[in-house]
């Protein structure tokens, strides 16, 4: 702002945390468009937390299966998820 360089159109005075001053010429500065692939990125995600819990599990199971002795983790229970299932949620800081 203190170089009076253009400020794109998609940020708004919350991203920066002060008013924007008005433009009179508005050209845009890039043409990439930042929505494309989205679809791809949200159909992702359900496959990237899976993949994480899977791994997660595995090296847990892979600990505790080198090991001789019991193994413990410092952890902190965040919460009950389903108290008939004695279902938590779970932090391992490890």
């Amino acid at each position: 702002l203190r170089e009076g360089t253009t400020i794109p159109s998609s940020i708004t005075k919350m991203d920066l945390g002060c008013e924007l001053p008005k433009e009179e010429d508005c050209e845009e500065i890039d043409s990439i468009n930042y929505k494309s692939g989205l679809g791809m990125i949200f159909a992702a995600r359900p496959i990237q937390s899976s993949s994480s819990n899977y791994w997660m599990f595995e090296y847990i199971r892979r600990l505790v299966g080198s090991s001789d002795e019991e193994v413990m983790f410092e952890s902190v229970v965040l919460g009950c998820i389903n108290k008939d299932r004695f279902q938590y949620a779970v932090y391992i800081y490890e």
